[in-house]
């Protein structure tokens, strides 16, 4: 009577998580699109005619905030793109797309609750010595 060879390591920790994680990647950043550019419209209201009724001797700080929208519009996309970019390598299973995401979710740690948790979700599932093994069996090649 023969028995079937044992095989070790076939349901690890990132074979069972990495789709998970991917697809987690894509929704949270495709939702935080969706949040800035719903919430557009109401700060480039505020910031573009609430703060020309301050007068300058009342309120000390420049008044010149143009810039802010802008440069949050931009941080958005970047983060964003970066969270795209870290959802589609994963699914794909691209050697690179591990690195990026713990560099992203690392990031990401500052942006409670739905940040938050999806970067511990992903440092827990990528960053262990034991992942980085386990993700090099999972990658394209």
């Amino acid at each position: 009577m023969q028995t079937a060879p044992q095989v070790f390591g076939l349901y690890t920790r990132v074979h069972r998580h990495i789709q998970t994680l991917g697809i987690l990647w894509l929704l949270y950043s495709l939702f935080g699109l969706l949040a800035w550019l719903v919430a557009m419209p109401f700060l480039s209201h505020f910031f573009g005619h609430s703060l020309h009724n301050f007068n300058h001797r009342d309120f000390p700080l420049p008044l010149s905030m143009s810039w802010i929208l802008p440069f949050a519009t931009i941080l958005v996309y970047l983060r964003s793109g970066f969270g795209i970019l870290v959802g589609i390598g994963l699914l794909r299973r691209e050697r690179w797309a591990r690195t990026l995401a713990l560099v992203v979710s690392i990031l990401t740690l500052i942006k409670p609750p739905f940040g938050t948790a999806l970067g511990i979700y992903t440092l827990w599932v990528l960053l262990p010595s034991q992942s980085a093994l386990e993700y090099e069996t999972v990658t394209a090649p």
